[in-house]
């Protein structure tokens, strides 16, 4: 008489701790998983395009800012130099080059909301959320000079209602 026996390992299904994940049986039998060929071919080619994806280098981290950039503007003429303005009403103008900070400057209260240059690339205008829009020249000042902007209110741009335009 033959007797057929089941034996199963604890060790096999068992978790040694709760963080583990729970080990299931599976039967490789490719009868019962005919697609298993073509899932496996799908999973690597995918696999193979996502290391294409991810293989480009690192170049450069811009560190700077103490708040999360919300918005980026490219400069018109020079394509080393980029303009971002920060959560925190910072913006600042960068060299990729250089990989540096070229200036610095505390254009808004609050959030500053867009960002652009202008087309001959000698100014930019920022808006906040101070509900101000501001021109800033890309130059610096000079040594002693005050930072000159102009300045406006946004309130009609945007649509806000103010008591003067009702």
């Amino acid at each position: 008489m033959k007797v057929k026996m089941l034996s199963r390992n604890p060790d096999n299904y068992v978790r040694e701790t709760k963080l583990d994940l729970q080990r299931v049986p599976r039967n490789y039998d490719p009868t019962l998983h005919p697609f298993e060929v073509p899932r496996e071919y799908v999973r690597a080619l995918n696999a193979t395009k996502l290391e294409r994806v991810f293989a480009k280098p690192f170049l450069a981290s811009l560190d700077g800012h103490r708040d999360g950039v919300n918005c980026l503007a490219k400069h018109p003429k020079s394509l080393a130099t980029v303009l971002s303005g920060a959560c925190d009403g910072e913006v600042r103008i960068w060299n990729l080059t250089k990989r540096n900070c070229i200036r610095t400057i505390q254009a808004h209260e609050g959030f500053v909301r867009g960002i652009c240059t202008r087309f001959c690339g000698t100014s930019f205008f920022t808006v906040g959320d101070d509900k101000t829009v501001k021109q800033w020249k890309m130059d610096g000042p000079s040594f002693g000079e005050e930072e000159e902007t102009h300045s406006g209110s946004c309130e009609i741009i945007f649509g806000i209602p103010t008591d003067t335009d009702v």
